[in-house]
């Protein structure tokens, strides 16, 4: 896995609350966007047949597939977390970090409100730890590639995701 992304990995661990490291989804080859996708828990049936829930998900992107202006918000929705600057929209937690984007949008099932669900956001983005090892919490993250926050993120020439 290490290996095979153009963009550093986050992940909060081997386990979250309780809840082991169960599944890793990597975005196929030929999608131009790249993404992985850590699964924590069990997956159990929602609504019958067909899919399932886990009790807590996070999302690492690569900063050109999904840049801050591709929501067209204004700047000032961002604030620090871990140093880096992050912002509580309608899907969760982002944090851009280095050329990636950490989306931290699944929440446990008794999360409740979504003042509790994004108190367990701020928590995960607490134990963000690199796949390589290199950072681990309490340490900041490391400061967004240029330009990750203007919508033309450095090194992403040719394979950005176009601001609407």
């Amino acid at each position: 896995m290490r290996a095979s992304t153009d963009f550093d990995l986050y992940y909060v661990g081997a386990s979250y609350r309780g809840f082991p490291l169960t599944n890793i989804f990597e975005s196929p080859a030929s999608d131009p966007y790249k993404s992985v996708t850590f699964w924590y828990g069990d997956c159990e049936p929602i609504g019958g047949e067909g899919g399932c829930g886990y009790d807590f998900t996070m999302s690492v992107y690569d900063v050109c597939g999904r840049p801050f202006q591709l929501f067209k918000l204004p700047i000032t929705r961002l604030t620090k977390i871990r140093g880096v600057p992050s912002g509580e929209f309608g899907n969760g937690l982002e944090m851009y970090t280095g050329d990636s984007v950490i989306v931290i949008s699944g929440g446990s099932p008794d999360a409740g409100t979504r003042l509790a669900m994004l108190a367990e956001h701020r928590e995960a983005a607490a134990k963000l730890r690199s796949l390589d090892g290199r950072i681990v919490p309490p340490e900041d993250l490391l400061s967004p590639v240029k330009g990750a926050l203007t919508g033309r993120p450095a090194g992403c020439e040719g394979r950005i995701r176009s601001v609407p």
